[in-house]
């Protein structure tokens, strides 16, 4: 049994990295594509977000705003070097992306949401 499941393990294994292996061959410009759009919507929801009340918190608005930089930069510095770039298009850094993408779409750009609660006590 235990044979079957080690097959089975590296079967899967060298499966998933022949598709990581092609993905990142045949198709970076999707993958640095998909990477800077996923700056810009990151920019863009946490750009446009606006709380409903009059208390804000400094530290958090701070760190939304250096965040929302950031991507803008990132977005724009892809936009500039596209076709430098396409040699650095690194699937799993795309995947990050993505992901990091979810969360902020997620929280709907509040900032707030994506720090720990104990981390902003220390902070305060």
């Amino acid at each position: 049994m235990k044979d079957d499941a080690s097959t089975i393990i590296e079967t899967l294994s060298a499966w998933m990295h022949g598709i990581f292996a092609w993905v990142q061959a045949v198709a970076p410009e999707v993958l640095l594509t998909t990477r800077g759009i996923c700056h810009l919507v990151i920019f863009l929801i946490i750009a446009g977000y606006r709380k409903k009340t009059d208390r804000h918190r400094q530290f958090v608005g701070l760190m939304a705003g250096m965040l929302a930089g950031a991507n803008l930069a990132e977005a724009y510095r892809i936009a500039v070097n596209y076709t430098s770039f396409l040699a650095l298009a690194q699937f799993p850094l795309t995947i990050c992306m993505v992901g990091f993408m979810f969360f902020v779409v997620y929280s709907r750009g509040n900032m707030a949401k994506l720090i720990p609660p104990r981390f902003d006590r220390l902070v305060r």
